[in-house]
């Protein structure tokens, strides 16, 4: 019986090529489409969950509250992960690291030097705590020694190519100072999948030889640098430890006195959760949040049941060609049962070649996902077995998901009203292909309007004004502190040195720059204690506000006379330092001593992201910190001008290469999640609308065949061209034109709650809910145009001899 089903399937497969094709390849995309979303969001669920005891993996941040402010941080004292491992028996190990991420260091080996981000501390038991493998070395052992360090096999590769490099010794050179590390192993490269980003790990018990040796910061409660890591013994409760940190806390000798007026509370972050669901300060970098994962689950989701329904409604429409052979077959004895297995093992059929079909698109397409995902992407991230497993339900739940209808439909058909063919008038078929029509577009219109919102936003935040002009700024990192008192007159020569060129324009120094500002202190009007508030302090020289395009709004701009002692702040902090009349007040910083009286206003202008509204900030003179260079160039001549800044830049900086970025990419770079985000929706809504049009031109071509000797009477009958083509588009356009009602609230809805992540934000036009909708009806116009020119053209005498 099964192998005359599949015989009689593949019969039918062949007769009906277009529409099989039709068929299989709308079903093949609407899956390839929702394997592709669900790599990716699987990739994203995955992070940090390949060591061994991931589920009691925890780790500790703070909830901080002074002056009634409160913020969140994701590091902790140094001294905290020992303290709680002896304190807490429940605790079976901790790991710290400290991740200069936040700073550029240069990695050399002999003559070649290099720029990384990804170069941090760790303790002895890094890499058994997270379950990472060394290639070459002792994990156990590498990070034991002070001036140790592990490096990758990307780094290794890049550094001293096929030559072992266990023994060598490399430079790192920080801010302040140079120091040589010997390479005690080298480890596999961090999994993408990893929240920790690392091309070189050294030994925790450097930090102590290198920076702290004459340094009691290391043991200072007060001071939070490290991220803490612990892991708990089996069935401990999380929540009944937390319990014990309040008490914990208040008897370590030294904590409270340390921390001063600062209220600190500790919790536990589950490690699987960093990556989507963190949202603390000085926390490690992430490009993607849970919101964005689930809304591109719903449109994995709603592609593939597109898809479906487009195979709902072709088969119920192709089939009903077949009632002839149904009737026959109840006539013969079939049951309703018989007859819908039938149905569905052609379904299922179907959906397994659709689904093999979908695999070879996902395997051709993968390579190029990482253009819009950021992230490699392959099958191979999930087992085999589970792949395989996978794929066969999905292809058997399509399968059934997408025939079952019409199997249930096709099989409950009386089969003498079958062979009398008093069927064909029936329409409740007809109503319900119409409403899945709606039901698809509708979909696929909101998808789009959605689509164009999100690209509207990001050209919205990248064309907006943030208070000064972010245009041809070229940012220079400097590493001032490591020529200590030659420092400053350095800085003096390569800023001469570059303004002889006529297209340098402007330069400033400064400790930070708009985008990478996250240096933060505690300020208060002299004389109170009520007032102080946690606010961003940048050094700047005095031509700093002139190189931006700073806005001076009252005061006076920066003399050199200010060194140390005059501040600028902006409108913000004078609303939150409550001064009616700033100019003369004077501040005391929690920043290197740092206090002197206010000079000058400016206007409020963005040095984050536009999803916060433009903080409290100051400004002060003081060149012994600036750590980058800003520089105003030409907006013509970029090549030319670089060079000039480089050959500058050896000339008096030989020890460090030359390195640069634009401003505005920098800024760029800070919607990296919402660029990915709409990258992505503007790929699977136009898929959807594809896979839409796909069922709609089936639907069309099935119209106009039922309807052939209908359109030949009316030709006889005088009507013209224009009129069978009006006709036949009629149906579908207003079922497009319902579908655009129903679409629009649904979008904006959505569309709304997505923008209220940003402080500045575009409005919702109703240009792009119409364009939206016009876009769809255009779509259908040139799908259905095919058939509705051919029938209107058609000769009325064969349309009438048509059977």
């Amino acid at each position: 019986m099964l192998e005359n089903y599949i015989r009689i399937a593949f019969r039918n497969l062949l007769r009906n090529k277009t529409f099989s094709a039709i068929n299989i390849l709308g079903l093949s995309i609407g899956i390839a489409s929702c394997l592709m979303i669900l790599l990716y969001v699987q990739h994203e669920f995955s992070f940090d969950r390949s060591g061994r005891n991931y589920e009691r993996t925890f780790r500790v941040a703070q909830d901080i509250s002074w002056s009634g402010k409160k913020m969140g941080i994701a590091i902790t004292p140094a001294r905290l992960g020992p303290a709680l491992k002896d304190n807490l028996p429940d605790i079976a190990e901790y790991e710290r690291v400290y991740d200069l991420n936040f700073q550029r260091e240069i990695v050399g080996y002999k003559d070649k030097s290099y720029f990384t981000t990804q170069f941090i501390f760790a303790d002895t038991g890094f890499f058994n705590f997270f379950g990472y493998h060394l290639a070459e070395g002792d994990g156990g052992r590498a990070l034991t020694a002070p001036y140790s360090v592990v490096i990758t096999k990307s780094m290794a590769k890049k550094f001293f190519g096929p030559v072992d490099p266990i023994g060598k010794i490399i430079r790192l050179t920080n801010w302040d100072e140079t120091s040589q590390f010997t390479v005690t192993g080298v480890a596999e490269n961090a999994p993408s999948n990893s929240s920790l980003q690392f091309e070189f790990i050294a030994s925790f018990s450097t930090l102590y030889e290198r920076w702290w040796k004459n340094w009691s910061g290391v043991d200072y409660w007060g001071s939070s640098n490290f991220y803490t890591y612990v892991s708990l013994n089996p069935r401990q409760s999380v929540r009944s430890l937390e319990s014990k940190l309040p008490a914990l806390l208040n008897n370590l000798p030294g904590y409270r006195e340390e921390t001063g007026k600062m209220h600190s509370s500790l919790f536990f972050q589950p490690i699987k959760d960093i990556h989507l669901f963190s949202h603390l300060d000085f926390d490690l970098p992430s490009d993607v949040n849970a919101d964005a994962l689930y809304i591109l689950s719903g449109i994995a989701f709603f592609l593939l049941l597109i898809a479906c329904v487009n195979f709902m409604n072709l088969s119920t429409a192709r089939y009903m060609k077949r009632t002839k052979e149904i009737g026959v077959r109840k006539v013969m004895g079939a049951g309703r049962i018989q007859l819908a297995r039938q149905f569905l093992d052609e379904s299922v059929i179907m959906s397994l070649i659709a689904t093999a079909a979908a695999i070879a698109f996902v395997e051709i397409l993968l390579p190029f996902s990482r253009n819009i995902t950021g992230v490699r992407l392959s099958l191979s991230q999930i087992p085999e077995t589970e792949t395989a497993a996978a794929l066969i339900v999905v292809a058997l739940a399509t399968g059934i998901l997408a025939g079952f209808y019409p199997a249930i439909f096709l099989s409950s058909f009386e089969p003498m009203s079958v062979l009398k063919n008093s069927l064909i008038s029936r329409g409740g078929a007809s109503s319900i292909r119409k409403g899945l029509v709606i039901f698809q577009f509708t979909i696929s219109i909101a998808l789009i309007i959605s689509a164009l919102l999100v690209q509207k936003q990001l050209k919205y935040v990248q064309h907006y004004y943030p208070g000064f002009d972010k245009d041809n700024l070229v940012v220079i990192p400097l590493f001032a502190p490591l020529f200590k008192g030659d420092a400053v007159s350095r800085f003096e020569v390569y800023r001469t040195e570059i303004e002889k060129d006529p297209n340098v324009l402007a330069v400033a120094g400064a400790s930070e720059y708009p985008g990478d500002m996250t240096q933060r202190t505690t300020v208060r009007v002299a004389g109170t204690e009520a007032g102080k508030i946690w606010m961003n302090i940048v050094a700047v020289d005095s031509n700093y506000l002139e190189t931006l395009g700073v806005k001076l709004a009252s005061g006076m701009t920066f003399s050199k006379s200010h060194v140390r002692s005059g501040l600028i702040i902006n409108k913000s902090a004078q609303i939150a330092l409550g001064l009616r009349n700033p100019i003369g007040k004077e501040l005391i910083t929690g920043w290197n001593g740092v206090h002197g009286q206010i000079v000058g206003v400016v206007n409020d202008f963005n040095f984050e992201s536009l999803r916060t509204k433009a903080g409290p900030i100051a400004l002060v003179v003081d060149p012994e910190q600036f750590r980058c260079l800003i520089c105003r160039i030409a907006p013509h001549g970029y090549a030319s001008t670089l060079k000039v800044l480089d050959a500058k830049w050896k000339s008096v900086y030989p020890e460090v290469p030359f390195d640069y970025s634009f401003l505005d990419a920098d800024l760029g770079r800070l919607y990296v999640k919402e660029e990915r985000f709409g990258g992505l929706a503007s790929v699977f809504s136009g898929l959807s609308i594809f896979v839409a049009s796909l069922g709609l031109f089936g639907l069309a071509s099935f119209s106009v065949e039922q309807r052939t000797k209908e359109l030949g009477i009316r030709k006889v009958l005088g009507a013209g061209v224009p009129g069978i083509i009006s006709l036949v588009f009629k149906e579908y356009l207003s079922l497009i034109a319902f579908a655009n009602l129903v679409a629009w609230p649904i979008a904006y809805y959505f569309a709304d709650r997505w923008l209220q992540n940003f402080a500045y934000r575009t409005n919702i036009s109703l240009l792009i809910f119409v364009a939206s909708g016009a876009l769809a009806l255009l779509i259908a116009l040139v799908t259905v145009s095919s058939h509705a020119i051919k029938a209107a053209t058609a000769n009325p005498v064969e349309s009438l001899r048509y059977e």
